[in-house]
């Protein structure tokens, strides 16, 4: 049986904290955390996922509230190993690997927390896969901001030591 592309459709439910969701901090963490390879979630020594081609996308230009979303690939970059083959009727020792790089399509539309994927080949990168590299990724861009108005408030202060914490 060949592979058949499917659309897979999920929520994708984001908050900071009590108040805030997705598109409030779009600028500082959302749209960081996607970025070309900026953050890699590896999977051992052979397997790492990384988002790719992602842009932000209009998808309805209403004046009063846009939709927007952030369209990509997610890519699975991998090696196989196998430790045998079968080769004229007997399995026979032959260790070898082989690089991977299956990928998935997906755009989140950032109004409504939708998420659409398309996985393009066998192996692709699923929903859930999606969901963890994601997260690892807003985490790392979480830090990232929180480090920078960290530093930035410690700059301030070296300037000014009379600037209240």
């Amino acid at each position: 049986m060949s592979f058949v592309k499917r659309l897979e459709f999920g929520n994708y439910t984001l908050k900071f904290g009590e108040k805030k969701v997705l598109l409030d901090m779009f600028d500082e963490i959302v749209m960081p955390s996607f970025l070309e390879m900026k953050y890699i979630r590896k999977l051992g020594d052979n397997s790492e996922y990384f988002f790719l081609d992602t842009e932000l996308i209009i998808l309805d230009d209403n004046a009063e509230e846009p939709v927007l979303g952030i369209a990509g690939r997610m890519v699975k970059n991998t090696k196989l190993k196998r430790d045998q083959i079968f080769k004229e009727g007997e399995l026979v020792d032959d260790k070898d690997e082989m690089e991977s790089a299956p990928s998935s399509t997906f755009l989140l539309i950032l109004n409504n927390h939708r998420l659409i994927l398309t996985r393009e080949v066998a192996g692709a990168p699923t929903i859930q896969n999606f969901q963890s590299t994601s997260q690892y990724c807003l985490s790392q861009a979480y830090k990232d901001f929180i480090n920078k108005e960290f530093d930035e408030a410690d700059d301030a202060k070296k300037k000014n030591p009379d600037l209240s914490e």
